[in-house]
């Protein structure tokens, strides 16, 4: 049986605030400091139908935050996975992300759906 994984590359270095001026581009910021900024970021999970379907694949969801108060205005997804199930088991934690107030205005979170066959204890993938 396969086991199923959900792998979510956790702000890794495209989280982006905003520049001084609002003509100018935003400004992307290192992965050590995006991770500083979240407070709470719960993990998207893998939906039991789609599992049952083996639904995979790759997106980007875009976050929108009120600087002042840190909560997630808005989410959607740049690039779907492919399945809206997918999406939508994306954006529903993404909505209770928080901040540190004041810190980013938009956040890009790639986002990669897998599914992996366990391990045996040599490291070899196991055939059930």
């Amino acid at each position: 049986m396969k086991r199923l994984l959900l792998s979510l590359a956790f702000l890794t270095g495209i989280c982006r605030v905003p520049a001084q001026t609002t003509d100018s581009p935003a400004v992307p910021i290192n992965q050590r400091k995006a991770k500083a900024v979240a407070i709470s970021a719960p993990r998207p999970d893998h939906p039991l139908e789609a599992r049952a379907r083996h639904f995979i694949g790759s997106g980007v969801a875009f976050l929108e935050i009120d600087r002042k108060t840190s909560y997630v205005t808005a989410a959607r997804m740049l690039k779907s996975t492919g399945h809206v199930i997918l999406d939508n088991a994306a954006l529903s934690p993404f909505m209770r992300w928080r901040f540190k107030p004041g810190t980013v205005h938009q956040v890009r979170i790639p986002i990669n759906y897998t599914m992996h066959q366990p391990k045996t204890k040599s490291g070899a993938a196991a055939d059930v």
